[in-house]
């Protein structure tokens, strides 16, 4: 968008980071398949290709939105102090284009135990974790107990878990092995799902495929599960078909059961109205991107 704008034109991009992230391809990173910098392209260099002093990028997080006073209030986030640390700027146009984050539902414990898959941050922990519970079930002690740390968990059956757990079982059977082959049977990926198929959203030859594979790798699929509580190294989980509720043990446990919105998108809705912007995951926009409820504002991602 900004190298088919004109010099006529002021464009400047707030963002918490510099860099723009290829999300989709954050499993393959997590699991060393893809570097992180490879699914990373920096902001300044979209501004710098321009040549124009009518582009600039501050590396700033945007708190809250005014739509009736077209502002847009920012805080630094460097970690210097810098006098100016919370900042407006003025708009005759807004793009929002902040993204979302998982949502937990309110279960117990996913944010003091689980892990999240977002960020180049969270595949960098991912991976340190994956190596941290193979080197810890390399130290003296008994099966069991191998067996508990070398349990990996994704809750969620989106495309998110499910790439996820696929990866890390090619990382394990291609690379770990090779490392640690005392150890491999006693490793055990699960996906707890809360529908009766995973990828429940996509066609159904696409979920059924992908459950028979899964079948043939030794990925256990938990269909029709909810999570009642997440806990430093296990999960309770309830059986919908029989009510019952399970405890298992994981060394990591990845999060991955939808999005929901983050903190300024909240606030952007209730500013122009719960009654226009309904959606409780999403902002609500026109066939043209524009959010519902205003005439200068856009959204998109």
């Amino acid at each position: 968008m900004i190298q088919s704008l004109k010099d006529d034109f002021e464009v400047i991009l707030v963002s918490p980071r510099n860099y723009f992230l290829f999300s989709p391809l954050l499993p393959s990173a997590a699991t060393g398949t893809l570097e992180p910098r490879t699914i990373t392209e920096s902001i300044r260099q979209y501004c710098h290709r321009n040549q124009s002093d009518n582009y600039s990028y501050l590396e700033a997080t945007a708190s809250s939105i005014d739509p009736d006073n077209n502002i847009v209030h920012c805080t630094d986030i460097t970690g210097k102090t810098a006098k100016n640390e919370n900042f407006s700027i003025e708009y005759d146009y807004l793009v929002v284009g902040v993204g979302s984050k998982c949502t937990t539902f309110g279960t117990k414990g996913v944010e003091e135990y689980a892990t999240y898959l977002k960020t180049i941050e969270d595949a960098q922990k991912i991976r340190t974790g994956i190596l941290d519970c193979f080197e810890t079930a390399n130290l003296p002690m008994t099966d069991q107990e191998k067996r508990d740390i070398l349990s990996f968990v994704v809750v969620g059956g989106g495309p998110t878990g499910i790439e996820f757990a696929a990866e890390l079982n090619d990382f394990i059977t291609e690379d770990l092995k090779k490392w640690f082959p005392h150890l491999i049977d006693k490793v055990s990926i699960s996906v707890i799902q809360s529908r009766e198929h995973i990828l429940n959203t996509f066609d159904s030859n696409i979920s059924t495929y992908t459950e028979k594979l899964f079948s043939r790798n030794n990925i256990d699929i938990k269909t029709m599960s909810r999570v009642k509580e997440v806990k430093e190294n296990s999960i309770m989980v309830l059986d919908k078909n029989t009510n019952q509720v399970n405890e298992y043990p994981f060394g990591l446990c990845l999060w991955s059961t939808g999005i929901t919105k983050v903190p300024i998108t909240s606030q952007l809705c209730e500013s122009l109205g719960t009654d226009i912007q309904t959606n409780r995951r999403a902002i609500l926009v026109d066939h043209k991107m524009k959010v519902k409820g205003s005439n200068n504002i856009f959204a998109i991602g």
